[in-house]
């Protein structure tokens, strides 16, 4: 009865925290195409121009993921990427990809509860303590099965960033990206 109780407080936890991402998602968009109107003065310019929520869409038409799914498992992605990056190629990642901080930010605080401190969850939580590379791993495997997506997804999720990336303007942050993936690609 009280592990029920513990998961429904979890999951209440989960839900209100994707409750208030979705606000800032929503002022996020607002603001982005706020941006992109200001720019159309300047179209060759704005064509060039590269956004990290422009990925949102193409992640919630290709894999079915909902808007919540798609900010907090980009966001969770990026991080990770980012963590993989020296400080330097953090901020030039960050440069090229306008949004991607926000982003970012909005990947999902997660902690080891006592269902993943069990089976293969358990196994990759152990051997995290012990490895900063594993301890990423795990950290974004964890932030996935928060959203209610498979740890598989991860791997989509990397491959449409890097569709979207597949252009001359975002050659640079593809570069990044996949050197900050490297584990997953």
């Amino acid at each position: 009865m009280k592990k029920t109780q513990q998961l429904s407080l979890a999951m209440l936890c989960i839900t209100l925290s994707f409750s208030a991402h979705s606000e800032k998602f929503d002022q996020l968009l607002e603001s982005a195409n706020s941006q992109a109107s200001a720019t159309t003065a300047a179209p060759q310019a704005a064509a060039n121009n590269l956004n990290a929520l422009d990925m949102i869409p193409l992640l919630t038409n290709s894999l079915s993921v909902d808007k919540n799914q798609a900010v907090g498992g980009l966001g969770s992605l990026f991080g990770y990427a980012k963590e993989q990056l020296s400080s330097t190629e953090s901020s030039q990642l960050s440069s090229a990809l306008p949004g991607l901080d926000s982003l970012v930010d909005m990947a999902p605080k997660v902690g080891a509860t006592s269902e993943q401190q069990s089976g293969i969850g358990g196994l990759l939580s152990t051997a995290a303590q012990y490895n900063d590379s594993l301890k990423g791993i795990n950290q974004l495997n964890q932030q996935f099965q928060a959203l209610g997506l498979k740890p598989e997804m991860i791997s989509q999720f990397a491959n449409t960033a890097m569709q979207y990336l597949n252009s001359a303007q975002g050659q640079q942050a593809g570069a990044l990206l996949k050197q900050g993936l490297s584990a997953f690609l």
